[in-house]
């Protein structure tokens, strides 16, 4: 979807994907006899054009590249009465008419400088705020969702026009789940002394 929207006509078939991801875990669990889960990221882009420009050519030669490792489990030490502590960062989240946060890019400069600036303040990571309204979006890389003091799961609600990254743990409870008691809502950053704990929804964390 992500290269679709950058307008990338060519990329690898879904079988050549299959193929290499066949021969690196055979690798990894056999020749180098992993017994941890593996990390495998994906990376695609441009290698070879005739000229220097934001202009990539039909016919460019695309690069694709894996990055593994063993999957490292979240051990930040924290005080468990206090749980992960968030800071509300100085910097917001991109504008979806700008450039979709759901795309998945390198594009992640706001999220790195949040994070640091969380940390410098002696933070464990950091929330955006949706610029205009001012309403919670998303933590650095992952959804977040907030329990009122009557146990219902409260999320910040994606059809309004802060849009927010589509997470995979959010949208397994959402999806999977209809039984669940939950909501969507926009929530301000001054009312949110009204919710007794907040979730950090990610797959790591």
């Amino acid at each position: 979807s992500s290269l679709s929207y950058l307008k990338y006509d060519i990329y690898p078939a879904f079988e050549t994907l299959c193929w290499d991801l066949s021969k690196i875990l055979h690798y990894a669990y056999h020749t180098l006899q992993l017994t941890d889960e593996l990390c495998i990221r994906y990376h695609y882009g441009r290698l070879e054009d005739e000229h220097l420009g934001l202009y990539p050519s039909s016919s460019l030669n695309p690069l694709w590249v894996y990055i593994c490792a063993p999957l490292e489990f979240y051990k930040v030490p924290h005080n468990p009465k206090l749980g992960l502590r968030l800071g509300v960062s100085p910097l917001y989240r991109h504008d979806p008419k700008s450039f979709a946060p759901n795309i998945k890019t390198g594009n992640y400069a706001n999220n790195m400088l949040a994070c640091i600036d969380a940390k410098n303040r002696g933070f464990d990571d950091a929330v955006f705020l949706h610029g205009p309204s001012q309403s919670v979006v998303e933590g650095s890389t992952f959804n977040i969702a907030f329990l009122d003091s009557k146990g219902v799961l409260v999320v910040p609600d994606p059809h309004s026009e802060n849009r927010y990254l589509k997470g995979i743990t959010l949208t397994s409870l959402v999806d999977n789940h209809p039984d669940f008691d939950w909501r969507f809502e926009d929530i301000h950053i001054k009312n949110l002394s009204q919710y007794p704990y907040c979730l950090a929804l990610s797959t790591t964390k």
